[in-house]
């Protein structure tokens, strides 16, 4: 049985650990096109492999499987290392985001000149998004994705026909709505803020764009509903709530977080979501969740470290 959806997210930085991550390793002065064959290579060199859908960690992604699973609609990944890949694919571990500034595949597109959306062009080379919903000529596109993504995927939304336009359905930030500004033939659903008012849907702003989708699918039941009406609907959901105020943070350098992290670990028992609360909520500090990532787990190896040598 064909489903009359598709949905579409965002792969994660987060990937398990049950297998290796290939690291992206850039050449300078190598051309988009010839980096991009050269990444597929080394890929496909790849013996340990597991499911795509499987590969990645974090809510994002659990949410967006969700949502598939109550439609019974195929899921596929947006992912600046292997391109569109459906959710049950065999894939390699590795190391490429999109939204990982500074990180050396960041680094060789500024040094390159090649902006995220050439680099989705040479990867996909013609099977992306459009292929996909060629295939698919009658499915519903749920797509949730953050801004960092919809700029990857940038060069093929601006090339949908109209028809194929209308099918999508678009989920994302505040910062990805702005990114679709020049985009007006696309469907964005009005999802904002206020979403965090309402109960059980709240989040962080990593996971926004999959919490919408899902409460557009599984609260509202818009998925079917003409463009118009679920602009309505989801409009009226927003209407009754009211944005929360955001607690006023401070923003401080690796090694003075490192310092609360520290101070706090044994109250929270090194636990990472306790440690994130306790950074965020009672000492009022500003620090995003992969950065955080990184941080405890520095900590944790020095506290590690420290404990073994008094042995």
């Amino acid at each position: 049985m064909i489903s009359n959806y598709v949905v579409v997210t965002n792969c994660t930085a987060r990937k398990r650990a049950r297998i290796d991550c290939v690291p992206f390793s850039p050449a300078k002065g190598v051309a988009a096109e010839e980096m991009a064959k050269r990444w597929r290579q080394t890929l496909c060199s790849q013996s340990a492999l597991q499911s795509a859908e499987s590969l990645y960690v974090g809510r994002s992604i659990k949410e967006a499987r969700s949502v598939a699973e109550h439609l019974g609609a195929p899921l596929h990944i947006v992912s600046a290392g292997l391109g569109l890949v459906d959710g049950q694919r065999q894939v390699p571990g590795y190391d490429l985001s999109a939204a990982d500034r500074g990180s050396p595949f960041d680094t060789w597109l500024t040094q390159a000149s090649v902006t995220t959306a050439q680099w989705w062009s040479a990867l996909t080379a013609g099977y992306g998004l459009k292929w996909m919903m060629q295939n698919s000529p009658s499915a519903t596109v749920l797509v949730a994705l953050p801004s960092d993504y919809l700029e990857l995927i940038g060069g093929e939304l601006s090339v949908l026909t109209s028809s194929q336009a209308a099918r999508l359905r678009i989920f994302t930030s505040s910062a990805g709505q702005r990114a679709l500004a020049g985009f007006s033939n696309l469907p964005v659903m009005p999802y904002d803020d206020r979403l965090e008012s309402q109960r059980g849907w709240s989040g962080t702003r990593a996971d926004f764009p999959q919490r919408a989708l899902r409460h557009f699918v599984q609260k509202l039941h818009a998925q079917a509903l003409p463009i118009p009406n679920a602009v309505k609907a989801v409009a009226a959901s927003m209407a009754s709530h009211k944005a929360p105020t955001l607690p006023k943070r401070s923003r401080l350098s690796d090694e003075e977080i490192c310092k609360v992290i520290r101070a706090g670990w044994k109250e929270c028992d090194g636990n990472s979501a306790r440690l994130l609360r306790y950074l965020r909520d009672d000492r009022k500090v500003a620090c995003e969740q992969k950065r955080f990532a990184g941080l405890r787990k520095a900590v944790g190896a020095e506290l590690a470290k420290a404990k073994g040598q008094r042995r």
